[in-house]
């Protein structure tokens, strides 16, 4: 005689072999979710450029390619690009927008010399916030002048 499966076995035996037909493996998700992503969401359009500008002055393209860039790395290889500020800085060309949510870590992402897209991070998402073409949003003094 076969042996028959229960219920719960079958129900089982058929989730695995979704998984790997649809190639879902439980490492992969758990490398997935250290990898950076974007959300364009709280995108704030009062301030900064607009995607128009940078495309105009060809900074739209170098931003897209080092956000593909970005995707393939975790948080934690981000050095020389992603910097990570924590609270909205003092000394800043910008406004805390009203429409984000208190007590997040803002940061910025490196374009090129001067250029930063600014944003938040909460887990693994970059939620963009300015686009930044002059680097107004963290205000220093000057080195070496």
């Amino acid at each position: 005689m076969g042996s028959r499966l229960n219920n719960k076995d079958k129900k089982n035996r058929d989730d695995d072999s979704l998984k790997r037909k649809s190639g879902i493996r439980e490492e992969y998700t758990e490398d997935r979710i250290k990898k950076i992503c974007f959300n364009f969401e709280y995108l704030d359009r009062n301030q900064g450029q607009d995607y128009k500008e940078w495309e105009k002055e060809e900074l739209l393209a170098l931003m897209l390619d080092k956000f593909t860039h970005l995707c393939g790395l975790n948080i934690m290889s981000q050095k020389g690009i992603l910097k990570i500020y924590g609270d909205f800085p003092e000394k800043s060309n910008f406004t805390y927008p009203k429409h984000i949510p208190e007590n997040v870590n803002w940061s910025s992402i490196r374009v090129q010399a001067e250029e930063r897209v600014i944003g938040f991070i909460k887990d693994n998402i970059f939620y963009i916030v300015f686009l930044d073409k002059n680097h107004e949003f963290w205000k220093s003094e000057k080195k070496h002048t």
